[in-house]
């Protein structure tokens, strides 16, 4: 998942998408020339940790 901090409404915008056209849900701006930040949720946290355990227990 990824975000944008939209510029002119200071609002968060959340996408899956790392590509194409992305317009604010909030003011409806153009955020498409905006940096990403990418996110992650805690089941890809957990997910990640059990992913290394198995990798660590052999």
């Amino acid at each position: 998942m990824n975000c944008k901090i939209c510029p002119f409404c200071q609002q968060p915008s959340y996408s899956a998408a790392t590509f194409g056209k992305w317009i604010c849900p909030h003011c409806n701006e153009d955020l498409t020339l905006v940096k990403f930040s990418p996110i992650r949720n805690d089941k890809d946290s957990t997910l990640e940790k059990q992913k290394t355990r198995k990798t660590n227990d052999h």
